[in-house]
């Protein structure tokens, strides 16, 4: 496994043009992996089944202090 600082030297030893296409390439890398969270956080909620107070029928009911 390479330290961050043998990533740096690597990184200064490339011409400019490879250091802009990966820090692109990681950029889009980042923002796919950020989006996939959120789908799956997404999907997550919507599957959720939410419970609802057997008296009232609200959703917001806390059970042993949690929601």
């Amino acid at each position: 496994m390479k330290t961050i600082q043998e990533i740096r030297n690597l990184f200064q030893e490339l011409t400019g043009a490879s250091q802009e296409q990966l820090l692109d390439d990681l950029l889009k890398d980042f923002e796919l992996k950020g989006q996939v969270l959120e789908n799956v956080k997404q999907e997550r909620i919507e599957k959720r089944i939410i419970k609802s107070c057997p008296h009232c029928s609200s959703t917001k009911v806390h059970k042993r202090g949690k929601q």
